[in-house]
């Protein structure tokens, strides 16, 4: 069988799928009994869009939460963080391994776009598209799910590789959703990231922006 990686496979998933509302969880996530309850509730609302889980990951033996998150842009960049305040509410996207999304809604986006395959940034690109629509994108802090973040990407791509990836898809995120003045305030920027930027990631940015360049005129190509 061939791994057709994130995106594709949970495209490939959700079209195949007959329910209205359907879960994606990755293949490292154990979820909480009852937690697809908590999830549903959110969907009696015809405006929401999809519904994120709490992640728990156990590491050095305490419990690492995340699953709220925001963000803004700075630099030129869309920068992201996970606030202390984990309550249930507004995020700023849902993670793609652990949540619930309106069938009808997702297939009408097309889904996670190929353009930033094969991980990382899609699930903040489908997110950021939905909220475009005038959606709804909720965390669910009562939807506890168990997750062993990146134990799959780790073995495939490796941790500069990875690192790689969340750099280029960064920026094609940027390249593919800014608006004329956030995109005339990124390339102002786009001189210090390729020095500044590049040095203090050991001279994995640079790598990112010449790989997204490649990655864009072939996606572009092939639309």
């Amino acid at each position: 069988e061939t791994n057709l990686r994130f995106g594709v496979a949970c495209n490939t998933g959700v079209k195949a799928a007959k329910a209205d509302i359907v879960i994606l969880l990755n293949s490292d996530v154990v979820p909480k009994r009852n937690f697809i309850n908590y999830l549903e509730k959110h969907f009696q609302d015809p405006s929401v869009f999809s519904v994120g889980c709490k992640e728990i990951e156990i590491k050095n033996r305490e419990e690492v939460i995340s699953g709220r998150t925001e963000g803004e842009i700075g630099r030129g960049l869309l920068v992201h963080w996970q606030p202390k305040d984990q309550s249930s509410q507004n995020t700023l996207w849902t993670f793609g391994g652990s949540m619930a999304v309106d069938r009808k809604k997702y297939l009408q986006l097309g889904g996670f776009d190929v353009l930033f395959a094969p991980a990382y940034w899609e699930d903040i690109d489908l997110s950021f598209r939905a909220k475009q629509k005038g959606w709804k994108i909720i965390f669910e802090e009562n939807s506890v799910v168990y997750h062993n973040h990146e134990t799959t990407n780790l073995s495939v791509f490796g941790k500069r590789q990875m690192e790689i990836l969340s750099y280029r898809n960064q920026l094609l995120f940027a390249w593919k959703n800014f608006n004329r003045k956030e995109i005339y305030d990124h390339f102002l920027w786009l001189p210090y990231h390729l020095t500044v930027t590049t040095l203090k990631s050991r001279g994995l940015f640079l790598v990112a922006f010449v790989q997204a360049l490649i990655r864009w005129f072939v996606y572009k190509k092939d639309i």
